[in-house]
Order: structure tokens, then sequence, then C-alpha cells
């Protein structure tokens, strides 16, 4: 059988609640795949997915889609602390899964998704959208790969993320709730809000100026 004659890829979506999920949907109907039914709690994120993607069945119980023999693939963009069990659990009914970024967020949900890869052979897959959906970026790979600007040390993005006026939900800012939580009020609350989350950014900013290992030194970098 021919890559011309095989029957397309069907997949379905679980979880919307990232519009990255919208990108990964297109990437795999640009590469050709059948999107089949798409599950999600909340009715307005799946009125909004069914809108751009008329072609997804709604179903209101996953076990709809994943005792689905048919369907091979599971797109998934859920909120990122569950992402690992949501893929665990599509591994264990003998689907593949491309997540959203993060694709984990603990070393011990790493450890569980690469288990449950080894038991059930099917591929675990996170979606880096930067990485993937951007012809620069791939084209820069193809660059790189090609030592077109010699060995690359490091590499940081500081483009700006898309403006909308559409606030985040709860969940997004989770990581500010526990830190709150640890802190008095209010004595140390600025501290714990503000203050930790801009030192760790500035050390992140400064690392290529305070590792002072010798290949990252300005006069030992290769000119390109």
């Amino acid at each position: 059988m021919t890559a011309a004659s095989r029957p397309p890829i069907r997949f379905a979506a679980i979880g919307l609640n990232h519009n990255h999920i919208y990108g990964q949907t297109r990437a795999m109907l640009n590469a050709g795949a059948e999107l089949v039914s798409v599950f999600a709690e909340e009715d307005d994120l799946a009125a909004d997915y069914i809108k751009a993607f008329p072609q997804a069945r709604r179903v209101l119980d996953k076990r709809a889609i994943l005792e689905d023999n048919s369907i091979q693939l599971v797109v998934s963009a859920t909120i990122p602390d569950v992402r690992a069990a949501t893929a665990i659990e599509v591994l264990r009914h003998g689907k593949e899964i491309m997540v959203d970024k993060p694709g984990v967020i603990t070393l011990e949900q790493l450890e569980m998704v690469r288990a449950a890869c080894a038991q059930t052979g099917r591929i675990f897959s996170v979606c880096f959208s930067e990485r993937f959906e951007n012809r620069a970026t791939e084209k820069a790979s193809q660059l790189v790969a090609a030592g077109a600007i010699g060995r690359v040390i490091q590499t940081v993005g500081l483009g700006p993320h898309s403006l909308r006026n559409n606030p985040r939900p709860d969940w997004f800012f989770y990581f500010l709730f526990y830190l709150v939580g640890i802190f008095k009020w209010p004595e140390t609350v600025f501290i714990a809000t503000v203050g930790i989350p801009t030192i760790g950014l500035i050390l992140l900013i400064g690392l290529p100026f305070y590792d002072r290992r010798r290949e990252r030194r300005p006069l030992r970098r290769p000119v390109a």
C-alpha cells in the first residue's frame, strides 16, 4: 500500500483549555488527517472549537473517543497539571497522543508517562508550537543543522506574545496562588507575587553573563 492510498489518520480532541489546540488541530489537518470528534466539559470552549472545525462531532463522554477503535490519535490542550493523566489514559486505550506544552509538570509525571509508553508501545508527543508551526524557526533549525552559523551555544526567545483583550483563566496563575498561601498577608505577599517571579526572570535573562564557562565567554564564541 502506497502512502497516497493509505486511509487518513483519524483523530479527536480532548481538552480545549488552551488556544494552542487550534494550532495542533490545524497541523494534523494540514498533514492530511481526519478530525472526527471532540470532548470538552466547557460548553463555550466546545462551541468555539466546533465553529472553527464544524466537521468535529461533540461527544459528552470522553469514553466515546477512547473506546472508538477507528480513532488513532488524540490531541489535547487541557490544563497542564492534568495533561499527564489524560495522556496516560489515552495511551492505555491504544492511541497515540499529542499534548500542548508543557507535556508534564513534574518528574514523577514524566516517569509515569514513560512507563505508559513502554507498556503500550504508543507515542506521547508534545507540540512545541513556536518550534514546529513557525516557518522561520524551522528554517533557522535547518541552517543550524547545516553548520551555517557555527556551533550554537545557547538560544533564547524574547519575542512578544500576542496581545488580545481576553483575560487568562485562573489556572494560568495557580503558581502565584500557591506562593501567596505560603507567605503571610500583607507583609510578604509582594515578595511572593512580584519579588520571586522577577528575581527568577532576571536570573534567566542574566544566565549568559554570569555563567563564565569558557565556551560562554563572548571573546571565545565563534563569529558567524
